[in-house]
């Protein structure tokens, strides 16, 4: 069990990383695009979990129960998605059940 226990916090790490290169991928082209861009509106867990699940195989795209806010950072996040991909050379990583809730 420690080779997959290796293998989870590897693959953790890497998503981490990506985690956060992604966001700021995204803030440094909405400031560029808009340097009135309210970037504190942005800095909460919920962008955050929505762009490290966005990194993943199984991305969930339509959520009913999505409030208004998390709408905006999903459509922030599908925005840039692909282009963060393509110039980080990303493929989206498998890993089951990050999408349950707390």
């Amino acid at each position: 069990y420690i080779q997959h226990l290796k293998e989870l916090v590897s693959k953790v790490h890497h998503l981490m990383s990506h985690t956060f290169s992604f966001l700021k991928y995204i803030f440094i082209h909405k400031l560029e695009d808009d340097p009135r861009f309210l970037l504190e509106d942005f800095i909460n867990g919920t962008i955050f979990k929505g762009i490290f699940l966005s990194l993943l195989t199984n991305y969930k795209l339509g959520k009913e129960k999505a409030t208004e806010k998390e709408r905006v950072y999903k459509e922030l996040v599908l925005r840039y998605r692909e282009h963060y991909f393509q110039y980080c050379s990303y493929n989206p990583i498998d890993m089951n059940y990050a999408h349950q809730e707390e």
